[in-house]
């Protein structure tokens, strides 16, 4: 009988067959094992399997906690002030990284010089973070700041549970929370610690700079912000219930995906979840729903844009998910979410 071998060359069929036995035509086949259509099943299933009991807070993240209710404040604008939850007293003086930062300021400004799209997104950025004032600069006065700082606990709810409650719904809307971490203030007295070096180009004199909000790369981070939420909930639950519940259940790091049974429910919950949001600092962009009703009151400029071929406005990328939003157009008319796993444009 014929034999099937593993070669370097992939899979081969050799061997002898009893012609005797054999009527009619003789075939051949070809057998190709699809590793990536495999690789992304798994994954799907992996994603929508039951996520594991939670486990209780180890030593380290209660005293994250602890750090967090003692000294989180709000401001008369309704932003929060968060401190830098450290493992022992702060460090009175990080000067031994700033050589390491200057090569790196210098590394980026040459690779700036040389791709001159990535220069002018550099300054960009770099420009935008000192306008919107969460960056200012200050005077002169081996470890890093992650060196000396707790992580806290993983605050993020199960994936597969916010997606199944957002197929639930009938009508659905997604929103992103616009530079959420940089929304949370942090307070002066920690601003000393979170210190970068920049200048507008490479003639002028570098200038120090403290970095007045939550900042992306530190070990803390997602804990304080995903904690700022939930403090922001607990604020406001009184004024907006529905906004709240949203954003304990339905919110994954800085995309919210949610929705309601009825039309007006829905426009009730946007409404709401808007205000919320609004109230501790928090601005909401890219809104998107599977009814334009949905989002009535948002303007265009807040909503998520279209791509400019015709292709790309049949989905939208939404937590690993390729979402077709349709209109609603009958009772039994559901949202129809394609289950492939595709890059996600956040987080």
């Amino acid at each position: 009988m014929p034999i099937a071998q593993q070669t370097s060359l992939g899979w081969i069929l050799s061997g002898g067959y009893d012609a005797a036995a054999t009527e009619g035509h003789r075939s051949t086949f070809q057998c190709t094992a699809d590793h990536d259509l495999a690789d992304m099943v798994r994954r799907f299933w992996e994603q929508e399997r039951e996520p594991v009991a939670g486990t209780p807070l180890t030593a380290d993240e209660a005293r994250c906690e602890d750090i967090y209710v003692r000294t989180v404040t709000r401001t008369s604008s309704g932003r929060y002030m968060v401190r830098l939850p450290f493992t022992s007293p702060p460090p009175t003086s990080l000067s031994e990284t700033r050589r390491p930062a200057e090569r790196l300021l210098d590394a980026m400004e040459r690779k700036g010089a040389r791709d001159r799209r990535f220069g002018d997104l550099y300054l960009d950025f770099m420009e935008e973070y000192e306008n919107l004032q969460h960056m200012e600069k200050r005077t002169r006065s081996g470890e890093s700041l992650n060196a000396h700082l707790l992580t806290g606990a993983n605050l993020l709810p199960a994936l597969a549970d916010v997606l199944l409650r957002w197929r639930w719904h009938r009508y659905v809307l997604v929103t992103d929370i616009e530079k959420m971490y940089r929304q949370i203030l942090v307070h002066p007295e920690d601003c000393r610690l979170q210190t970068i070096l920049w200048r507008h180009n490479s003639s002028d004199d570098v200038h120090e700079y403290e970095l007045r909000t939550v900042t992306y790369g530190l070990a803390c981070a997602p804990f304080l912000a995903i904690r700022t939420l939930h403090q922001l909930a607990a604020d406001e639950e009184a004024r907006y219930p529905r906004g709240v519940k949203a954003l304990r259940h339905d919110c994954y790091v800085d995309d919210v995906v949610t929705g309601a049974d009825s039309l007006e429910d829905a426009i009730d919950l946007q409404q709401e979840l808007r205000s919320l949001c609004t109230a501790g600092g928090f601005p909401l962009r890219k809104w998107a729903a599977n009814d334009p009703q949905v989002l009535t009151g948002i303007p265009p400029e807040h909503q998520l844009q279209r791509g400019p071929h015709s292709w790309e406005e049949e989905s939208h990328a939404t937590l690993g998910l390729r979402w077709h939003p349709q209109a609603i157009g009958s009772p039994s008319q559901f949202v129809h979410v394609q289950s492939l796993i595709s890059q996600s444009d956040e987080f």
